[in-house]
């Protein structure tokens, strides 16, 4: 004898074969799906300033490990290698390549810049136009210009070198611990500037007077301050996490 199931109101019997079908088949109906892979992770340090701002222990780099240089609000970056050849960081003349326009000194309202600008009133980068959150995932961002102004107030900081890499290192006024950015140079007009001892670092800040400069973090020998920069100009990206 096979066995009695019950479906809405009416009786069914079944063989053994069937039941067994069956049971397995509530059995896979009741499976917790499979978990989708977690996102990649990304170390960080909190150095316990007043904003809770967690900073990334490194900047974006491509799959090799090598360092990459970013136009503001272009999320594709570009190694050493390729400065000159697939990408110039101008916005003037026949290598002209800014994401967002080319400059124009007759336009004195947006000087060629086709977002972010005084007729979109835009002031910080869109997700989508952020290369930390593009590159990185959600969660992720490039700093604001308070956030490195933070950074710079709420730290003492020393010239020195990390793994054999000249950078400086942040050491929390806070906490005590410790954030290093190596100097790795910047991209501008076709040449990558490595032997000046400087690094620049994009935030996600619009100057607020004009549209031909965004906020960044300034970086020479012992030397940091807060800085305004061309936005054609190719700079690393240091994410930050909040």
């Amino acid at each position: 004898m096979g066995t009695l199931l019950e479906i809405n109101g009416r009786v069914f019997e079944i063989n053994n074969r069937e039941n067994e079908i069956m049971k397995g088949w509530r059995k896979k109906r009741r499976m917790k799906p499979k978990p989708e892979p977690e996102p990649e992770q990304h170390e960080y340090v909190d150095l316990g300033l007043p904003s809770g701002t967690l900073w990334a222990t490194e900047n974006i780099k491509d799959g090799n490990g090598n360092e990459l240089y970013f136009a503001w609000g272009d999320i594709k970056g570009y190694t050493s290698g390729q400065v000159g050849t697939d990408k110039y960081f101008s916005w003037t003349g026949s290598n002209a390549d800014y994401k967002y326009g080319t400059y124009n000194d007759s336009d004195e309202v947006n000087w060629g810049m086709e977002k972010y600008n005084k007729t979109d009133g835009k002031s910080e980068l869109d997700a989508e136009d952020d290369a930390a959150t593009a590159n990185w995932g959600e969660g992720w961002r490039m700093p604001t210009e308070e956030e490195f102004e933070e950074l710079t107030t709420g730290t003492t900081t020393a010239y020195t070198q990390v793994d054999g890499v000249n950078g400086v290192l942040f050491t929390s006024n806070v906490n005590n611990n410790t954030l290093f950015f190596p100097s790795v140079g910047y991209a501008a007009d076709g040449i990558v500037y490595k032997d000046r001892g400087h690094s620049i670092y994009w935030s996600v800040s619009l100057v607020d007077d004009g549209v031909n400069d965004a906020w960044s973090l300034f970086i020479n020998d012992g030397y940091c301050d807060v800085s305004n920069e061309y936005r054609c100009n190719g700079f690393s990206v240091r994410p930050v996490h909040k």
